[in-house]
This record gives structure tokens, C-alpha cells and sequence, in this order.
């Protein structure tokens, strides 16, 4: 029985490894492609003196967004395949400060929304200090840009100590997930809502997750549909 956990374990490790490692290929491979495109596509449209149609414009802008999202997602798997191979040691960190300093990001989308963002009880744990706060900023973003149409958004950032473990808690008042939802929404691009409703990469939450684990933490979802939800991951204590 013993045996059989070991070599279990030991798979997973290897297969977490090497899909670290293909994500790492695969994104870092992705950028100098695009970055071909996004020269000649500019070069080709220099070499005409007519100016576009608009027929042309709107292929054009087309093409932009496009190589716009192919970026972010080739910066979003470089991200997610880093974050076991390239994190820090983890210290003693004050997580309020933490939040204070993904709420000084985030100004400008605040301001723009009209968003109350409000944190309590926020305790010192060991961690990866830049990790965490990354963590911090999805889950305040995604508060702020899942809000109901006319509703402002409300975010709380709550915590509780318990049995050597803290329970964070993200709390926002906005359009909630179905719970059919409750586990693809942390899937790698897997986006629940269309880009021109709320643009992002679908990149987030699975990012969020994949720190919490390298702390040995665990996350999860509470939501009711046009009332809120609450994420939730634990830390250890020490």
C-alpha cells in the first residue's frame, strides 16, 4: 500500500513537471511568432499609400485584438508555468499590505466602476510575498469587473484563523457563478462570459489556484447567481 502511494505521488510530481515544462516550451516559443506577425502585419500595411477602407480598418482591428489576446495568453502560460519553478522562499508577510498594495494596482479600475473594496482581520503568514500578492489582485479584480450592470461593486477581504490553517475569504456583490461552474471556472482560458462583456484571458482564478497550492493551501468557490460570490483558499499558519 505504502509503495503504491509513493509511486502515485511520484507521478504526479513528474507529470506536474513536465506539463510545467511543456507550458514553459509552448509559451516561450509562442512569443517570437507573434511579435513576426505583429512587425509584418504593420510593415505590409506601410508599404501601401491608400489608406483602408473600412471594410480593411475593421480586418485590421480584427487582426490586432487578436495578436492582443495570443499575448496575454502566451504572458499568462509563461506565468502559470513559472510559479513552482521560479517562486521565491517564503517569509513572514503581512497580508494586509498585501491588499493595500493589489488595491494601489488597481486605482485606476476602482475609480472607473465606482468599487468599494474593504479588508479586515487580515493576519501575518509565511509565503511567497510577490506570489500571494498576485493572488490578492485576481481575485479584488475579478470582484471589480463581474459586477452587476447598475450595481457598484463591493469587494471585502476577510480572514480566519483556525486549527494552524487561515481561511481567506474574497467577498464581491456581483453576478455570481452557477455552481455547475464552480470547478471549470479555474481552468486554464476556460472564460464563462464572452470578451465583449467582460474582456480577460480566462487566466485568473487559474493562476490564483496554482499559488494557493504551491503553499499548500487549498481554493474554492461559493456563489449565488445576481448576488455574489465568495472565493476562499486557506494558508497554513506557519
Amino acid at each position: 500500500m505504502v509503495d503504491e502511494l509513493d509511486k502515485a505521488l511520484n507521478d504526479v510530481e513528474r507529470i506536474t513537471k513536465e506539463y510545467g515544462e511543456f507550458a514553459y516550451i509552448v509559451s516561450h516559443d509562442f512569443a517570437a511568432p507573434l511579435r513576426h506577425v505583429r512587425e509584418f502585419t504593420r510593415l505590409l500595411l506601410a508599404s501601401t499609400n491608400e489608406e483602408l477602407n473600412e471594410e480593411q480598418q475593421e480586418y485590421k482591428d480584427f487582426v490586432d485584438r487578436s495578436l492582443d489576446k495570443l499575448d496575454g495568453m502566451q504572458n499568462s502560460m509563461l506565468t502559470f508555468s513559472r510559479i513552482n519553478t521560479q517562486g521565491a522562499e517564503f517569509t513572514q508577510t503581512e497580508t494586509a499590505k498585501l491588499v493595500e498594495s493589489a488595491l494601489a494596482l488597481l486605482d485606476t479600475e476602482i475609480k472607473d466602476s465606482d468599487a468599494n473594496v474593504e479588508f479586515e482581520n487580515l493576519p501575518s503568514v509565511k509565503a511567497d510575498t510577490n506570489q500571494l500578492q498576485t493572488v490578492f489582485f485576481e481575485l479584488i479584480s475579478n470582484g471589480i469587473k463581474f459586477h452587476r450592470e447598475g450595481v457598484p461593486a463591493a469587494v471585502t477581504v476577510s480572514a480566519q484563523s483556525a486549527n494552524d490553517e487561515v481561511t481567506f475569504t474574497v467577498e464581491d456583490n456581483g453576478i455570481g457563478i452557477e455552481e455547475g461552474h464552480y470547478e471549470s471556472v479555474f481552468k486554464l482560458f476556460r472564460s464563462l462570459h464572452p470578451d465583449t462583456d467582460y474582456p480577460g484571458m480566462g487566466t485568473g482564478l487559474t493562476i490564483a489556484q496554482k499559488i494557493v497550492e504551491r503553499h499548500n493551501g487549498k481554493m474554492w468557490v461559493e456563489s449565488v447567481v445576481d448576488q455574489g460570490t465568495k472565493i476562499m483558499f486557506t494558508l497554513p499558519v506557519s
